[in-house]
């Protein structure tokens, strides 16, 4: 009964009520097929799934209802936001199904506070539990009409209902009341039902069966099949147990451990006897080697040379069978390291600063995100990643920059706390977010002020956040390249400092000479181009370097590229990533150039790109990766 349908719902009402809505359990309750919370069947599943997309997907919201109710409008906030990167399904929503979606989880949240409700107020009757997860229960089921009649529906609902109303006779028929933290209602209520019997129907047009060996032997088959004839499996291992010795069981009138042996051994022989069978075992499991089972190893002694030659010509014939799908006078080849080669017009024409590096390293990724339109999501319930944590940090010191004179002190550092603790409040229903940022931007923000302080007397303007869109000519035929710079410094001798924020490492000078990581240098030739503004364009460009905020004891690092001896400097290494652009450009609009999967890796063992398993990384990867380093 535990795996029949209504007897799932039954289990995640409660596991989600009382474990904390944990986002992997509400995302189960609401796919489930009975979840109609007064809604159509369609519907209610349309908008489950905007709810997983929406606040169930990415850092774990603060536990229970109306926590997680508070999270799914802070998202909702988030993803208006000028800077917010939505997964492509979730940017296509309107406000409407946004708004439908909010009160399909709201329905939700009032259909399990009763229950939820319970967890705080100490031991609990029984009854009390079953009273209260019924209700949830029944709310949960209820479909447009105000039934929950598909609940009880079919065998397995007929279950259901027999046992809530054997449960809740016995409960209530205790003379002292069972009582137990409410905690604890979901594992105690599955121990008690969860093994109760179950008639599955059969489909009328089915002609394979799998039955147990009582079911098997009342009926007759055209061709039976005893699988598992293995010791340990059938018969079963016979355990002594320690706590019962063989006369201690006979006095208190249990059975013998070797009873069930007997028993099976019944079962086997009315199968064996059947006028089709075939005996069948596992040679190996879990990769060791099985030994057969005693009944097996039996017949094959009695039936002698002649009879066992017959056996294993038959069991030949069926394993011939099996090996005539493999490929015939070689192994099996693994698949190729995939290059797809879409038409010319399916190819993208517009990419941003970012995915150029993709574009370079992985261009399987570029083909699986813009050609065929898919988009990586989150897990439920999933850890802080580094993009989140990226994209506050760079809203924090944007907000700052834009008012600030340039002059370190208190004054200043007061007000760059504050416009931290804002942007916190704006995730007060995901504590994790809170607990591990605090601390990592307070000590970013104590080191950046220092450093930047330190430039103001050769800085005469700084600008943050500036967005920009370069129509690049390419045979005549543009590309358009679109970015964001996260600051752009007018120095005041006229020339202009290119600089990019970085959570994470930043990429090494060997990666930049080599225009492996061509984003600053990008960004560098975008505003030489004059796509960040026209009085940006044509300034000589002074410096490139990355903010390195690792918000350790450190706070950051001022990582300047282009100052190595015998490289390019930084006006060179953005006429380079421009010509090197045109030349990528180029080369993809060939037709004949396809779109190779993790061509220039930066580590080539890590095999963790959101794409890696649609392009079989696993399979093909094993003799032309090497273990790890750049390729």
């Amino acid at each position: 009964f535990g795996h029949t349908r209504a007897a799932v719902l039954t289990r995640l009402v409660a596991e989600v009520a009382l474990g904390g809505w944990e986002p992997a359990a509400v995302a189960a309750l609401l796919a489930h097929p009975l979840a109609r919370l007064g809604r159509p069947p369609d519907e209610a599943r349309r908008l489950a799934r905007v709810v997983e997309l929406v606040v169930l997907r990415g850092p774990r919201t603060r536990p229970f209802g109306r926590g997680l109710l508070a999270a799914y409008d802070e998202r909702v906030a988030m993803l208006a936001a000028p800077r917010a990167r939505a997964p492509r399904p979730v940017g296509r929503l309107d406000d409407a199904t946004l708004g439908a979606a909010r009160d399909l989880l709201a329905a939700l949240v009032a259909a399990l506070e009763p229950l939820e409700s319970l967890a705080a107020t100490g031991d609990v009757a029984v009854p009390s539990l079953l009273a209260a997860h019924v209700a949830a229960l029944t709310a949960v089921a209820r479909d447009d009409g105000g039934s929950d009649a598909a609940l009880y529906d079919g065998d397995d609902g007929a279950a259901l209902a027999a046992a809530l109303a054997e449960f809740g006779r016995a409960a209530a028929s205790e003379g002292a009341v069972l009582a137990f933290p409410a905690t604890a209602w979901p594992g105690f209520f599955d121990a008690l039902v969860g093994d109760a019997p179950v008639r599955r129907p059969t489909a009328p047009d089915a002609r394979i069966f799998v039955f147990g060996p009582l079911e098997a032997r009342l009926l007759s088959f055209d061709l039976l099949v005893l699988a598992g004839l293995d010791e340990g499996v059938w018969p079963i291992t016979t355990r002594t147990d320690p706590w019962l010795s063989r006369p201690m069981r006979r006095d208190m009138a249990l059975e013998a451990p070797e009873r069930r042996i007997g028993l099976s051994a019944h079962d086997y022989a009315q199968g064996a006897a059947a006028p089709r069978v075939i005996l069948a075992r596992a040679a190996r499991a879990g990769g060791a080697p099985t030994v057969p089972s005693r009944w097996l190893q039996r017949l094959t002694t009695l039936i002698g040379p002649k009879g066992r030659a017959r056996l294993t010509g038959e069991a030949s014939r069926f394993l011939a069978w099996a090996r005539g799908l493999d490929a015939a006078g070689a192994p099996p080849r693994t698949v190729a390291r995939p290059a797809p080669k879409p038409p010319l017009a399916w190819r993208p024409t517009k990419l941003s600063v970012t995915e150029i590096e993709t574009w370079i390293r992985d261009p399987y990724a570029v083909h699986a995100r813009h050609v065929l339109g898919l988009d990586p999501l989150d897990p439920p319930g999933g850890e802080i990643g580094a993009a989140e944590r990226g994209t506050f940090v760079h809203e924090v010191l944007a907000e700052f920059v834009r008012d600030w004179s340039g002059a370190g002190g208190p004054a200043e550092a007061v007000r760059l706390a504050e416009i931290a603790e804002r942007r916190l409040d704006a995730f007060d229903a995901f504590p994790e977010v809170v607990a591990l940022w605090r601390p990592r931007l307070e000590a970013i923000a104590r080191w950046w002020l220092a450093a930047d302080a330190a430039r103001s007397p050769v800085v005469g303007e700084r600008r943050t956040e500036v967005g920009g869109r370069w129509e690049l000519p390419v045979d005549g035929v543009p590309f358009t390249l679109t970015g964001v710079a996260d600051r752009l410094d007018i120095l005041k001798d006229g020339s202009l400092a290119v600089l990019d924020y970085k959570t994470g490492r930043p990429p090494s000078e060997k990666e930049v000479q080599s225009l492996l990581a061509p984003q600053l240098p990008l960004e560098a030739a975008m505003a030489d181009a004059g796509a960040f503004g026209p009085d940006v364009a044509g300034r000589p460009l002074a410096e490139l370097a990355y903010l390195h905020l690792k918000g350790g004891e450190e706070g950051g690092r001022w990582e300047r590229r282009g100052t190595t001896a015998g490289g390019r400097d930084a006006a060179g290494l953005a006429e380079e990533a421009r010509l090197r652009l045109i030349d990528l450009v180029r080369r993809f609009r060939d037709p004949e150039t396809g779109y190779a999967s993790r061509l220039r890796v930066r580590f080539e063992k890590d095999r963790s790109g959101p794409y890696d398993h649609l392009a079989r990384v696993a399979e093909w990867a094993a003799g032309e990766i090497p273990e790890g380093g750049e390729s």
